[in-house]
């Protein structure tokens, strides 16, 4: 019945945002040229690598797994995509394809995914999605870790750990109408700017 949900939601929605997601990927393209898209490597389900396909907001430079407010990679027109989550918008088309579901714990880096870690070995026998609690909860986190002298260590130590808990909580008294509720705080805090810098 989820899947079922996630294909009736996201389908539209990804053929409704196309010219969107087509026009800012011209902007990328006349501006910094390609590539336009993203994709940001990530484990899915069952620890399958997989790449997060996003419109590039950032320089084409490798760097840490997360990103601050004021992470130098960051290009010009990147914040204002990433506050409204607009360079997100293909992933609809993932969600369409199975990839990801519309709610589900947001998948993370290979680089801070614990092998040996219980936790993660519960979230990645789960379908990964756009948001969950723990997303919802850690909208600033990008302001959280500007200034810090090490960005990801600061995540991994102080940030990872709670937003583990919130998506086990949630995996375990998931239910259809709470989904629900989850997308409508989801779409709320992305039209009020909410959801970045």
């Amino acid at each position: 019945m989820s899947r079922l949900i996630d294909v009736l939601i996201a389908l539209p929605l990804a053929i409704l945002s196309l010219p969107l997601v087509l026009l800012l990927a011209l902007v990328v393209l006349v501006a910094d040229g390609p590539p336009v898209f993203h994709r940001d490597p990530r484990l899915g389900r069952g620890g399958e690598p997989f790449g997060l396909l996003k419109i590039r907001s950032m320089k084409r430079a490798a760097g840490a797994a997360v990103t601050a407010a004021d992470d130098p990679r960051l290009l010009p027109w990147g914040r204002f995509l990433r506050r409204f989550r607009l360079d997100e918008l293909p992933q609809l088309w993932q969600v369409v394809l199975g990839r990801l579901a519309l709610v589900g714990p947001r998948p993370e880096s290979p680089r801070l995914v614990l092998a040996d870690d219980p936790r993660d070995a519960a979230l990645l026998a789960c379908r990964p999605g756009l948001v969950d609690p723990a997303v919802l909860a850690s909208l600033g986190e990008e302001v959280e870790l500007a200034g810090r002298v090490d960005p990801e260590d600061w995540y991994r130590r102080h940030m990872r750990p709670r937003k583990l808990e919130l998506s086990l909580a949630w995996m375990k008294g998931r239910s259809l109408g709470g989904d629900l509720r989850i997308l409508l705080r989801a779409v709320t805090a992305v039209v009020a700017g909410r959801s970045g810098p």
